[in-house]
């Protein structure tokens, strides 16, 4: 319990939003009832999360990217549905303070990504394999790592565009 005239951090709190192309409440470039699985084309969306803060997608098939808070992407080259169906906001005191989605590879390893997130704005993090370090790393997170990631061999992150 904390002394008289102190205060405690509030702990984060979880809010699961589904986000996958087509989710009810995300904005898309196409109708997704149009879109047949093996077509070649880009789709993009966005989903609109607590506190106006929205998390875009890009799927062009071989590669995909990820952005919060229009903030620079994360990309890596992906497997079918690249992404998990849902993100997990991380809130502080009612407000995002980080987002965890997941990356699906196309090496068939899946990774954990975690945007922090300060003034509405997300920036690329950290990433994890598990559940429980990935909201360790959300919940205490406070700095961001180089804008622009890719995905290299073996789930290393290296500098560089495509």
């Amino acid at each position: 319990m904390a002394a008289a005239g102190t205060s405690v951090a509030a702990e984060p709190r979880a809010v699961f939003q589904p986000v996958h192309f087509g989710a009810k409440g995300c904005r898309t470039d196409a109708d997704p009832a149009r879109i047949k699985p093996g077509e070649a084309w880009m789709r993009i969306w966005s989903c609109r999360g607590p506190g106006g803060v929205s998390i875009q997608f890009a799927d062009e098939g071989n590669m995909v990217d990820v952005s919060v808070g229009g903030g620079a992407p994360v990309m890596f080259p992906a497997r079918d549905e690249g992404f998990g169906p849902t993100v997990e906001w991380r809130l502080e005191r009612g407000q995002p303070r980080s987002a965890i989605i997941r990356a699906r590879r196309r090496d068939d390893t899946d990774w954990l990504l975690v945007f922090a997130i300060r003034d509405g704005k997300g920036c690329y993090a950290a990433k994890a394999r598990s559940n429980r370090k990935a909201r360790e790393l959300a919940d205490t997170i406070d700095g961001c790592a180089d804008s622009r990631r890719v995905f290299g061999e073996n789930g290393a992150v290296r500098r560089g565009g495509l």
